[in-house]
């Protein structure tokens, strides 16, 4: 493809799992630091796969108080020690780090041109573990799921294509009874390696150069957010949870600023805010640490505020 950019694979080394970087100063992502350290009194703690376990008995913990969380949980931790699980090779661009630069300053986001790294022996084995997980657990849809684990085999090319599709836009093409299905394979069998390689590419990334509404380094939309010490907005990306400071005030997806179409609802005493918008009916969820206090942890905060996501859905609005 004309222009394309390729990518190349380094040996194969245990995948690390980001869950943001940087200070939370006007510059940089929310919190900083290596991989699994936490910044005291600051922003994020950013989860290794040694670092699973605690996030994992924090769940529990926060289970005890959301009982629409509670049936769940076993679910989400299959999935959170299968992501720690799976090895994922470097990834490096075949682009000068100028390049690169050159891209984000003017809201062009890291891997818009690259040819979707399609691992098919290594993401057609988690596509596998996600399906035969989603089955024990999804009776109703058993039948479907079973069929469905085979596509990396038996619908080998239409399965590479909704890969590739996935990977470029974020959306699935699928029918009304299997869309959610499709989503729910599609993002928990990217997450793995999305995590990992934006981790590795993030110091590409400068925060203060990107304005956009979407991910620096994927492109993908939003589903979660915090507002720091001082009120500054940060985002999350939905599929590789790469972080970056955002405008304010306004709509993320539509930049709407009608206080009669745009507000939020207060959660938990102020600790969360799930804003909602009619100009778009899409919905974000917001953790205020100025309330909350402590460290965040996206994994941990994305998961336990499930409810928040079913009384946005109940109200008409619609997630990423």
């Amino acid at each position: 493809m004309p222009g394309e950019v390729t990518a190349r694979f380094s040996p194969c080394q245990p995948g690390g799992v980001r869950e943001g970087d940087g200070q939370a100063d006007d510059n940089r992502h929310c919190p900083g630091g290596p991989p699994g350290r936490i910044i005291a009194g600051k922003e994020l703690l950013l989860m290794t796969e040694r670092d699973v376990d605690p996030v994992i008995k924090e769940l529990q913990r926060r289970a005890q108080n959301v009982p629409a969380l509670q049936p769940l949980l076993p679910v989400y931790e299959k999935l959170l020690r299968m992501e720690e699980e799976v090895e994922v090779p470097s990834l490096e661009l075949a682009r000068p780090p100028s390049t690169a630069a050159a891209d984000l300053e003017t809201g062009i986001f890291l891997l818009h041109d690259v040819e979707p790294p399609i691992l098919a022996e290594a993401m057609g084995a988690v596509w596998r573990q996600v399906s035969d997980l989603a089955t024990a657990h999804l009776v109703e849809h058993a039948a479907t799921l079973k069929e469905m684990r085979e596509w990396p085999e038996v619908g080998r090319e239409e399965w590479l294509e909704r890969m590739r599709d996935y990977f470029h836009t974020g959306q699935v093409a699928a029918d009304d009874e299997t869309r959610d299905l499709w989503v729910f394979l599609l993002v928990h069998t990217w997450r793995p390696f999305l995590r990992r390689w934006a981790a590795e590419l993030a110091p590409l990334i400068d925060d203060a150069a990107w304005k956009k509404n979407h991910c620096p380094f994927c492109g993908g939309q939003p589903d979660l957010a915090c507002l720091g010490m001082e009120g500054e907005r940060y985002l999350v990306c939905s599929r590789c949870d790469t972080e970056w400071r955002y405008k304010r005030l306004g709509c993320v997806f539509c930049d709407n600023n009608d206080s009669s179409t745009y507000g939020y609802y207060p959660y938990q005493e102020g600790r969360y805010r799930l804003y909602g918008c009619k100009n778009c009916s899409r919905y974000l969820k917001v953790l205020d640490r100025r309330q909350a206090g402590g460290e965040w942890v996206s994994a941990v905060e994305r998961i336990a505020t499930i409810e928040m996501d079913m009384s946005a859905l109940q109200a008409g609005y619609k997630g990423s």
